[in-house]
């Protein structure tokens, strides 16, 4: 029995896509120099780990992923086609990743954790808020939930195992999860502690012009590192400039030419 495999990703995570070896990466960089600490944690549902299970318990489990690789491929054909609202950091860097980054038995300091995917393509995101980046007055949305359904597993369950980053030891492996109509989500959080489900602390918006600190730990993963990096500052929840109508009631859409 097959079955639809989505995964989505939460929080500080570098989306690097490798044409060459048909592969997307996310890398978690380590977050240190005065921010809050992020942790790494895979959460499923835990309806999933019960055979015949019908609907959704609506409570996660969380396993603990600092330190791990995980690795999702299902033979379905890669997409690495990535949305704007996923910002080009490289090209502000315009400098390298730190060897070992992607793959490989020495990750650098920096890398807390990373995902491999190698099957999909991106099924949905939040925009995000509205920040000025790179520079000052350049306004962009930055998605901070990225869905990506890793396509179709033909099997009636699936088997799921962390690796050590840094290579050598034991994998942990998880319980075997069962579909539930017809589909399995998995989520995948780098966040502060704080943020976690299933009761995340709602820190609400900062003021104008506040600088987005964590962003910083992606700029650690360049080499060299980049010095006066340039940070995100706060907006708003949108980037329009007019005023009057709501964006919780009536929304814009389009259509082709019939």
């Amino acid at each position: 029995m097959a079955f639809e495999l989505t995964i989505e990703l939460v929080g500080l995570c570098l989306f690097v896509p490798d044409p060459q070896t048909e592969t997307l990466y996310v890398l978690m960089p380590t977050a240190d120099h005065g921010m809050d600490p992020h942790v790494g944690r895979l959460c499923f549902d835990t309806a999933y780990v019960r055979p015949g299970s019908t609907e959704l318990d609506g409570f996660p489990a969380l396993v603990p992923a600092d330190g791990t690789e995980l690795a999702l491929g299902t033979g379905t054909k890669l997409s690495l086609d990535l949305p704007f609202q996923l910002v080009n950091v490289g090209a502000v860097a315009k400098r390298p990743l730190r060897p070992g980054s992607l793959a490989g038995e020495k990750p650098p300091a920096q890398l807390a954790a990373r995902a491999v995917l190698r099957s999909g393509q991106i099924y949905s995101y939040a925009s995000g808020a509205c920040w000025n980046y790179p520079r000052p007055g350049e306004q962009r949305h930055l998605a901070n939930r990225i869905v990506w359904n890793v396509g179709t597993v033909d099997d009636d369950k699936l088997a799921l195992s962390l690796l050590p980053l840094a290579g050598g030891g034991e994998a942990t492996l998880l319980p075997a999860l069962y579909p539930i109509d017809g589909g399995i989500t998995l989520q995948y959080y780098y966040t502060p502690r704080a943020e976690l489900p299933p009761q995340p602390i709602d820190i609400g918006p900062p003021p104008p012009d506040t600088p987005a600190h964590h962003f910083a730990a992606y700029y650690e993963l360049f080499e060299p590192p980049v010095a006066d990096e340039p940070l995100p500052t706060y907006v708003g929840l949108t980037c329009g400039d007019g005023l009057g109508g709501s964006p919780y009631t009536c929304m814009s859409a389009q259509t082709p030419l019939l």
